[in-house]
């Protein structure tokens, strides 16, 4: 009998202490917070809740790494926390945290490409951002990514990065060649993309563009070489970078595929990644006469249609840089 009356003790004192159990770990799930103070948390493609409760624990956000993978998976969550940053509010509960890595859209970075930008200086700029990983292709042909502000979770890959800026690219061209001008001297979207390259390198000023086009289009429809001094620096860099020098006269000189002082047409590719704005401008140049620009001083260019025109903007141009040069050595 007194065994009966100790195993009766025993089994209530078991319950007491396995519902005790029970209410102590739904507080610490549901009230408890030993989060101080507003922390980000980053969640890897394929770490297993097991991880991520160590990590939330070694990061003191949670109290108890065994609360909290008990919890995942009574509520049936076991593989549904996502990947990403997360920021952690101060006073989050372990059920906050929980919702936050299920629901809650992942902190966002951005990298931004300037329209113009060369392949290679695209691909240094990503290996610079540490939120991403992986390696960046070393095969990102000119013109084929499209320079923008991307926006990106932590620990993103650097090749969906390019896969997103081709993919951008390429739609964008597609739309764009689809709306051209019919009447231009253009036979695929692929010289339209080289054009775009070249005003791209040629102005930055917005109402330029399309006049600047106009005149590449005018010279191609009559047979005149382009003669456009980017395509002179992309020819002797070959896309690694600046020339970080004067053209020289026998820089024109020089025959490279790209030299268009040399070559008929168009280059064979691009000389740069264009952005939007100069696509639009190559499929739908302004309708002008103008057959010659040059620098004008002010950070924009003289456009003329003949010669005798071109010529005096030269000169008033070279007087602005020998009023300049002179400037510059008296202050020096």
């Amino acid at each position: 009998m007194k065994f009966l009356r100790y195993l009766l003790v025993a089994f209530v004192f078991l319950a007491v202490a396995a519902g005790g159990a029970f209410y102590w770990a739904r507080y610490q799930f549901t009230e408890n917070s030993v989060v101080l103070k507003p922390s980000e948390i980053v969640i890897q493609k394929g770490d297993g809740v097991g991880v991520i409760a160590n990590r939330l624990h070694a990061q003191k956000l949670i109290s108890n790494p065994d609360i909290f993978r008990a919890a995942v998976a009574w509520t049936g969550n076991a593989g549904k926390l996502r990947s990403g940053e997360y920021l952690i509010p101060s006073g989050a509960t372990q059920e906050k945290i929980l919702n936050i890595l299920l629901f809650d859209t992942p902190i966002l970075h951005k990298i931004t490409f300037p329209e113009g930008a060369l392949s290679v200086e695209i691909r240094d700029a990503l290996l610079k951002n540490d939120k991403l990983k992986g390696e960046a292709p070393t095969d990102l042909p000119e013109g084929s990514l499209k320079p923008e502000t991307y926006l990106f979770a932590r620990a993103t890959d650097r090749s969906e990065i390019i896969h997103q800026m081709k993919d951008a690219q390429t739609k964008l061209l597609a739309e764009l060649w689809e709306k051209r001008d019919p009447n231009l001297p253009l036979k695929t979207p692929e010289e339209a993309l080289v054009l775009a390259s070249i005003i791209e390198k040629e102005t930055g000023t917005a109402d330029e563009r399309r006049k600047v086009a106009s005149v590449f289009i005018n010279r191609l429809r009559q047979g005149y070489r382009i003669q456009s001094d980017p395509t002179i620096i992309y020819g002797i860099t070959k896309g690694q970078g600046k020339l970080n020098r004067p053209i020289y006269r026998t820089d024109i000189l020089r025959a490279t595929p790209y030299n268009t002082y040399v070559i008929d047409g168009l280059p064979p590719a691009p000389i740069c990644n264009p952005g939007e704005a100069a696509l639009r401008a190559a499929l739908n140049p302004a309708q002008t006469d103008y057959l010659y620009f040059v620098a004008d001083g002010t950070g924009g260019h003289a456009f003329a249609k003949n010669l005798q025109e071109h010529n005096a903007n030269v000169a008033k141009w070279r007087k602005i840089e020998k009023s300049a040069a002179q400037k510059k050595s008296s202050s020096e």
